[in-house]
């Protein structure tokens, strides 16, 4: 989610995401690291599968055969799917944020 935020701009989900990362575990240092998750150390190899699925998928039209394929080799079918489904949403979300300027609570 905090990825695809950050490739569309979305500050809105950026915002409401972050604090939700941070209580789920994530590290401060790997969210600052996030633009840089390919050349980061922080990030296993599935959290890399995870961010390159999520990147495809953000900046369209979906996620390659490489990534699915990468992907496959830590996760189920299952946890793909819902994994593509998420990425998805939230890459929508982004954009109808956009388009209807929906402005940051404050």
């Amino acid at each position: 989610i905090l990825r695809g935020a950050q490739i569309m701009g979305a500050d809105y989900e950026w915002t409401h995401h972050a604090p939700m990362a941070r209580a789920a575990g994530v590290s401060q240092e790997k969210i600052d690291a996030l633009k840089d998750w390919k050349t980061s150390q922080l990030y296993s190899p599935e959290e890399r599968a995870v961010l390159r699925l999520a990147e495809e998928i953000t900046h369209g039209p979906g996620a390659s055969e490489g990534a699915i394929k990468e992907a496959r080799a830590y996760f189920s079918e299952s946890d793909i799917v819902e994994l593509v489904l998420t990425s998805s949403f939230y890459a929508c979300v982004g954009r109808v944020l956009h388009s209807l300027d929906v402005p940051l609570e404050k």
